[in-house]
């Protein structure tokens, strides 16, 4: 199954960077498409482990330690450190918590499902923001095309392009934060070793603690 969520996330990866190309064409945007990739990865799963974090708390668990690689986030120290590994075969970063006895399995797979929720959220929130700005770069153009605020051709064309790349760029970056968002929810969902879905199924097949 850890097979299986690699190739799938490798798919996710290699769809991400395709995305970015339209707005980073070529071997002179690779670095540019290889630096986003990295950036948005960190941007999701911080909001992953935030949501772990955030259902504990919601759930009476006390916070211990949250892993975004390379960092580590001690909330009683308020100290950030660099943490380069994480033990257990976790996969870019965890949340220490420790939880009371009471109703303990119900409260642990909600924590479990709050990371990969987090992300789908974070998904839909940047489609929606890709869409937005799509609709507002269309309006852009059609305001801009009207024969009145054309004082020359020449000049309707520079201003044009400079409104063109803004939005364009905005658009494209929310694009691949959606999709490589959604598929860190959505991988994370399937039980391999060191995943939700692996944390979900152990808790759902464990005895109640009475």
């Amino acid at each position: 199954m850890r097979l299986i969520a690699k190739a799938l996330f490798l798919i996710v990866a290699v769809v991400v960077m395709a995305t970015l190309g339209t707005a980073f064409p070529g071997d002179g945007g690779l670095l540019i498409r290889i630096l986003l990739v990295a950036l948005l990865s960190f941007v999701a799963t911080l909001v992953h482990e935030l949501g772990h974090a955030a259902a504990a708390q919601v759930l009476g668990g006390q916070i211990r330690e949250i892993v975004v690689l390379p960092f580590a986030w001690r909330p009683g120290t308020r100290r950030l450190r660099m943490r380069w590994r994480a033990p257990g075969g976790e996969i870019g970063g965890y949340v220490a918590y420790a939880l009371d006895r009471i109703d303990a399995r119900r409260k642990h797979m909600l924590i479990a499902l709050a990371g990969p929720a987090a992300n789908l959220l974070l998904a839909a929130v940047t489609a929606f923001a890709a869409s937005y700005l799509a609709q507002d770069h269309a309006a852009i153009v059609r305001h801009a095309t009207e024969p009145a605020m054309l004082p020359s051709e020449a000049q309707a064309r520079a201003w044009l392009d400079s409104v063109h790349r803004g939005p364009e760029y905005g658009q494209i970056i929310a694009v691949a934060l959606a999709i490589l968002s959604g598929g860190i929810g959505l991988v994370n969902l399937l039980p391999f070793d060191g995943s939700d879905g692996a944390h979900i199924l152990r808790r759902m097949r464990a005895r109640p603690v009475r």
